[in-house]
């Protein structure tokens, strides 16, 4: 028999019986995108007043509705989306237009004309990144951090969600933090913003937790 034949026929056998490997995620389903898409969130509100030792607590409602799509300069795809705000007294009244996109490397918003890269892909924890690389603002790092997520309060209602942290800067005087929490399919699901400064007793600063109460996708 034909040694080379008898190799070429093993070889054969061995590549027929490889299973296939099948892509993995890089992460573009925590950032979905479609027109019709719409987010509703109740965002809780602090104000801090040290001089008149006052400290003010609102709660309003936001809602993000994706309404068209359309090309870029540079043929990528972008989407815009109506932002709506509301209290439990008044009805949805319109507030602006940001835009969004995504690719193989990046989910961003803009606004303002900034763009904000809020994740990178392939998502990876404990990677960081420049949130402000696409706009002249000053450097912004971002980082996925898993062990992170018991500070959010709504991680245990999705099954896959990851946590991105902006800054974490918290003394006896200043507190800056600031993460958002992404879920699988879903998009921004959780954000916390707290920016304060204590002296003497007295706190000066603002707070803003969004929480995730409705998501309808297209």
């Amino acid at each position: 028999m034909n040694f080379r034949l008898v190799l070429a026929g093993f070889l054969l056998l061995a590549i027929g019986c490889r299973e296939v490997e099948q892509p993995q995620p890089i992460g573009k389903d925590y950032f979905p995108i479609a027109v019709g898409n719409e987010w509703v969130y109740s965002i809780d509100s602090i104000f801090y007043d040290g001089f008149n030792e006052k400290r003010d607590s609102f709660r309003y409602y936001r809602r993000e509705v994706v309404t068209e799509v359309f090309e870029s300069d540079g043929g990528e795809q972008r989407f815009s989306a109506d932002v709506f705000f509301k209290t439990d007294s008044t009805d949805w009244k319109y507030k602006s237009t940001f835009t969004l996109y995504k690719n193989d490397y990046r989910g961003v918003r803009i606004t303002n004309n900034n763009q904000i890269m809020h994740l990178l892909f392939p998502v990876k924890n404990k990677v960081s990144w420049d949130a402000n690389q696409l706009n002249a603002m000053r450097e912004d790092r971002f980082r996925y951090l898993s062990s992170e997520l018991h500070r959010t309060s709504l991680a245990d209602s999705f099954p896959a969600a990851i946590f991105v942290e902006h800054e974490y800067d918290s003394t006896v005087i200043d507190a800056d933090i600031r993460w958002e929490l992404y879920a699988e399919n879903t998009g921004l699901v959780e954000k916390k913003t707290l920016s304060t400064t204590t002296q003497f007793n007295k706190t000066d600063g603002f707070q803003y937790h969004w929480k995730l109460i409705s998501f309808t996708s297209q």
